[in-house]
């Protein structure tokens, strides 16, 4: 899976910096698929302007933003957020599978040293299943795209000590 970079620096000079992730999910071809773009937060712009304008949502466009997770990645902090639908789906976007869960198996250091993207974008959709099922305004209003929400949910909706290894709820 490929990110997207705009005015990112992977040479390690971002100590501090704060990137902003957006995950754009869309179902074409009938499987879930991905679009991660980032960009690093500058000029006091806001996380969630940022975020909106990457996926290439506009003023009058119709879905969810939601910041799924935080990590700590190359000096700086990345804020990933999840926008449903993906304004410019794209057959060519990655697919998304349910999957194992990454985590560091230290309950002292709840860090990874690395976090696949794949990962993340499996994070966020479990993320965004769980927020389906827990905000009855999501769950009334899919913005008019069952077919994501659909895949969405298959991705097992549970908050941290109630998933397996597997990411199946236990």
């Amino acid at each position: 899976m490929n990110v997207v970079h705009d005015d990112c620096d992977p040479g390690g000079s971002n100590l501090g910096s704060v990137r902003i992730e957006a995950i754009a999910l869309s179902a074409e071809g009938g499987v879930l698929r991905a679009r991660v773009l980032a960009e690093r937060l500058a000029g006091g712009r806001h996380p969630d302007d940022v975020a909106r304008v990457l996926v290439g949502f506009g003023p009058a466009s119709a879905g969810l933003l939601h910041s799924t997770s935080w990590r700590f990645e190359d000096g700086g902090v990345v804020l990933t957020y999840a926008a449903v639908p993906d304004p410019l789906p794209a057959a060519s976007a990655a697919v998304v599978d349910p999957g194992p869960l990454h985590s560091s198996g230290d309950w002292l250091r709840p860090s990874p040293t690395f976090v696949p993207l794949a990962a993340v974008v499996r994070h966020a959709c479990r993320h965004l299943a769980f927020l389906r099922r827990s905000d009855p305004r999501l769950g009334a209003d899919s913005f008019g795209e069952p077919a994501v929400w659909g895949l969405i949910d298959a991705f097992a909706p549970a908050v941290s000590g109630q998933l397996s290894a597997t990411g199946v709820v236990a």
